[in-house]
């Protein structure tokens, strides 16, 4: 539980910077932040780092996939639903 809200407040912290600073520290921080996700999870799930080395590349691919998903429908302009039907085809390939 200490853990958890450590990482909690080092998430509301980075959050405050990024308001503050109009987001160059987050955009800077991208790579810290993705550090500590990876070790979170990895902690969380209790993966071994054989374990680890298969999970990353397929969570990897699935986020950029999501994150491509939603981007496309910002740039194209379509509906919410359209969207949210794509990423649930993205998550039931994945499942």
């Amino acid at each position: 539980m200490k853990r958890i809200l450590t990482i909690l407040f080092i998430l509301f912290t980075l959050n405050g910077a990024y308001a503050q600073t109009g987001g160059n520290n987050l955009r800077n921080n991208g790579g810290k932040i993705e550090a500590l996700k990876i070790a979170f999870l990895t902690n969380k799930m209790a993966l071994s780092p054989a374990e680890a080395q298969k999970f990353w590349p397929v969570y990897n691919k699935y986020t950029e996939e999501i994150r491509r998903a939603r981007l496309d429908a910002r740039e194209k302009k379509q509906s919410e639903l359209v969207t949210e039907q794509k990423i649930l085809d993205i998550r039931k390939k994945y499942d």
